[in-house]
This record gives C-alpha cells, sequence and structure tokens, in this order.
C-alpha cells in the first residue's frame, strides 16, 4: 500500500502535465504548432516561423533579419515550393500543384479560429508574403480566412516586393500588419517531446531505484 500511493501520484502528475501540454498544442494535417515556441512544424520536420514574429517588418528589414546575427538568424524568406508545401501539409484534400503559369487554390479548415498560427491583419485573417516564381511577378500570398474557415494560396499576387511594405509597421496599413513567410534554414531531426522526456526520467529513477534495493 505504501508503494500504491506515490505511483497514484506520479501518474497523475504525468497525465496532468500531457494533457496541459495537449491543449497548448495545435495539429493540423502534417502540422503542429505549440504556443509556447515561435514555430509552426512540418512533419518532416521543416519548420515556419509563426505568422505574428515578423509582421511589422518591411522586405528589407525581413532580409537583415534573417542573416547571422538578426532576430530571425537561421530562417529565410519562403520560395513558391515552400509555401505550396505549407499549403498542402493542411491535407484537407488533393494537393495543389505548382506549375507555370498564375494559379489560386483554397481549401476549407474545420474549427479555424483567428491567430491559429500567429495573429496578424484583423481579427478576420492572418496572411503571409512569400518570394513568387511566375513570369512579371515576385510575390505570392498565403492566407488563412477563418471568417469562412479556409486556407489560400496565390502564387502570383504582385510585382515588386516593396508593395508589402505597405502593411509593415511603417506602411499606410500598420494596423493590418501582414508578415513575410519564413522557414527554417535547415531540417532537423524533430527532438523528443516534454511528455517524453518526463516518462523517460521516471523509468530511470526506477531503474537506480531497483538497483539500489538489490545492494
Amino acid at each position: 500500500m505504501n508503494g500504491f500511493i506515490p505511483s497514484v501520484a506520479i501518474a497523475f502528475t504525468i497525465l496532468c502535465f500531457f494533457t496541459a501540454n495537449l491543449q497548448a498544442m495545435i495539429v493540423i494535417g502534417d502540422l503542429t504548432y505549440d504556443d509556447a515556441k515561435e514555430y509552426i512544424e512540418h512533419s518532416d520536420g521543416t519548420k515556419y516561423l509563426n505568422l505574428r514574429a515578423a509582421k511589422d517588418l518591411t522586405y528589407a528589414e525581413t532580409e537583415v533579419a534573417t542573416q547571422e546575427g538578426g532576430a530571425f538568424a537561421g530562417y529565410h524568406i519562403a520560395s513558391q515550393a515552400e509555401a505550396y508545401k505549407l499549403y498542402n501539409a493542411f491535407s484537407f484534400g488533393s494537393d495543389a500543384v505548382d506549375t507555370v503559369g498564375l494559379q489560386f487554390f483554397k481549401q476549407t479548415i474545420f474549427e479555424f479560429a483567428d491567430g491559429f498560427f500567429g495573429d496578424n491583419r484583423d481579427e478576420y485573417s492572418d496572411l503571409a508574403w512569400f518570394l513568387s516564381d511566375e513570369s512579371d511577378y515576385v510575390v505570392g500570398l498565403f492566407a488563412l480566412f477563418n471568417v469562412v474557415d479556409e486556407v489560400h494560396i496565390y502564387d502570383a499576387y504582385y510585382r515588386e516586393t516593396t508593395f508589402s511594405d505597405q502593411w509593415s509597421a511603417s506602411g499606410y496599413y500598420r494596423d493590418q500588419a501582414i508578415t513575410w513567410l519564413l522557414v527554417g534554414d535547415s531540417t532537423q531531426v524533430p527532438t523528443p517531446t516534454s511528455f517524453a522526456l518526463v516518462v523517460l526520467g521516471l523509468f530511470c529513477l526506477g531503474a537506480a531505484r531497483r538497483k539500489k534495493l538489490k545492494r
């Protein structure tokens, strides 16, 4: 009986810890977002900075911030292929195929709320620019619209990167700031979750205790 109560207490602590972490984490399609962290993570390890962190920056400021020593060093502005990868990671239908020519795709997200992956622009949407590959265009747009529960991608939105500066902290639409989509420079091997580390720690403690009792 003496060993039963501590065991129950430990199990209860683990359950509470695990439940709290699940509540803080959003998992949708191939994407995971923990609001305690700054990034959205693809199942293959690719990281996208949340849509809030760099929303006030102009294009030029974003480029500087992603250089070595910058606020977002280790990230770069997303290419069109990387933006499509994020769009397709929602996995609610057939993948959008990135082909030559101006394209627009959308799909429905159920139970979508404002600030889903980091809040910007307004209470109805969170947007991110990316670098377009399309002829005569350099800016594409990734968009989450909670008012209609949809995610959109426009692979050719404007012809000048400075167009985006209007939605920076120094721009005309500063109250509706939109970020550049930032992607981690390299795919990292996923690290163990906090829950897994707790379980591993408890296992090691138990093993050490049993070894001590045998002596």
